[in-house]
């Protein structure tokens, strides 16, 4: 077994990645590149940092456009696996790797190709989600598959619990077959199914639509909740992010963002269709906590 692999990524999945790949046969791992997402509140660079220079791991880290290409062309590794990489890799680097570069995918390919696949299935009220390890190509998410894994949720799960399992049972997935790919004992499958995309989000895309049901409303505070930037509501001119919030068990008739009841200390929110949501948990400029502190009037109204 003498191919030479590199690892490109970074976040807490990539760290637990390259651990792995390390443990399960330190020599043929050539190289580690990440980048530096210090900023980011996802960040494991000093994690994979000091790892790397505990086990005597060439190490790059990136800044800037994260361009790759000097480096895969002067080490020229057989394979490079990628994980929690956000940069594009162009296609004349895709192509100078001989086995190709594999990577996650957080979604069951082909459907939710593109960008924020995850955040998009939970809004859509995905019962089944997952991740996919697939060959990249010069396509968009495109290549074929060598294994996936599906996990079954329900409409109040957080995106971080989902993510924890991701992690869990990518971590366990490498272990299992990566050395396999390494040796060429499995083979990847064409993608089979069902095929759609779904485009790029940003901090702004949070913002709720009190006319959706309590339902709908809580599929986006559920799949915008921590690691990302929140669902959220403007009050006062000010952004208000709602962590978490559950269902209002009662038929509420009322105006669409219009704080409703204040009651046992709850703060509930009128949403469409003759539904509601309780606040549990937001974030109003410096204050993090229960919206009873911050909301006492009826008049409050989101916008």
């Amino acid at each position: 077994m003498s191919d030479k692999v590199i690892f490109i990524g970074s976040k807490s999945l990539g760290y637990h990645v390259l651990k792995t790949m390390y443990e399960l046969n330190p020599e043929i791992l050539d190289a580690c590149i990440t980048m530096d997402d210090i900023t980011d509140s996802r960040s494991c660079l000093k994690d994979i940092k000091e790892y790397c220079a505990v086990h005597d791991i060439c190490y790059f880290e990136m800044v800037g456009s994260c361009d790759i290409s000097e480096i895969i062309l002067e080490r020229k590794p057989d394979i490079c696996f990628v994980v929690g990489w956000y940069k594009i890799i162009p296609s004349h680097i895709l192509n100078s790797v001989p086995k190709g570069f594999l990577g996650i995918h957080n979604s069951l390919l082909p459907a939710y190709r593109g960008q924020a696949p995850l955040v998009w299935a939970m809004i859509q009220g995905e019962k089944k989600v997952g991740f996919s390890l697939f060959s990249f190509t010069e396509e968009m998410d495109e290549g074929d598959i060598w294994a996936q894994e599906a996990v079954i949720i329900n409409e109040n799960v957080y995106i971080s619990d989902v993510l924890q399992v991701f992690e869990e049972r990518a971590v366990g997935l490498f272990k299992r077959i990566y050395l396999k790919i390494i040796d060429g004992s499995i083979h990847p499958l064409c993608q089979a199914g069902q095929i759609s995309y779904c485009g790029k989000r940003d901090k702004d895309s949070g913002l709720i639509d009190w006319k959706k049901s309590a339902r709908d409303v809580l599929l986006e505070i559920h799949a915008q909740s921590k690691p990302y930037p929140g669902a959220y509501t403007i009050w006062n001119d000010e952004r208000l992010i709602i962590w978490k919030a559950r269902k209002f068990e009662y038929k509420f008739i009322g105006i669409p963002g219009r704080v409703g009841l204040i009651m046992h200390g709850d703060i509930i929110v009128a949403c469409g269709e003759s539904t509601a949501i309780v606040l549990e948990d937001v974030e109003y400029g410096k204050y993090r906590g229960n919206p009873n502190k911050i909301i006492k009037s009826l008049n409050t109204k989101f916008l």
